[in-house]
C-alpha cells in the first residue's frame, strides 16, 4: 500500500503533469496537489481493500476455531454469569460483607 500511495503521486507528477495542458495551469510550485491529493485518494482507496480482506481472513479463522471450540457460551452459564465459569462472583455482595468463594466454601467477614 505505500509504494503503490507513493509512486503513484510520483508519476502524476513527473509524467502526467508535463503531458497534460490542464495540469500545467495549475500554479503548484512545490507540487503539494500530487503529494497530498494523489496519495490521500489513493490510501483511501486501498485501505477499504486492505480492511475487507482481513475481514475475510479472519472470519474464516473465526469459524475454523468455533468448530474446535465453541466461541460462544451457553446461554444458562451467559445469565449465570462469573459464578458459572470462575465459581466466585465479580463484586463480593454488598459493601464487601460477603467474600468470594473459594472452591464452593463462602467466607464472610
Amino acid at each position: 500500500m505505500g509504494a503503490v500511495s507513493g509512486s503513484l503521486p510520483w508519476y502524476t507528477m513527473m509524467m502526467l503533469h508535463r503531458s497534460s495542458s490542464l495540469l500545467q495551469k495549475v500554479d503548484d510550485p512545490l507540487n503539494v496537489s500530487h503529494t497530498h491529493t494523489v496519495a490521500g485518494f489513493i490510501g483511501g482507496i486501498l485501505s477499504a481493500f486492505i480492511t475487507v480482506w482481513k475481514l475475510v481472513v479472519t472470519s474464516a479463522i473465526c469459524l475454523v476455531i468455533n468448530q474446535v471450540v465453541p466461541l460462544r457460551m451457553a446461554e444458562v452459564k451467559f445469565k449465570v454469569g462469573d459464578d458459572a465459569v470462575h465459581g466466585e462472583e465479580a463484586y463480593c455482595g454488598m459493601m464487601g460483607r460477603r467474600l468470594a468463594s473459594f472452591n464452593g466454601r463462602l467466607e464472610t467477614a
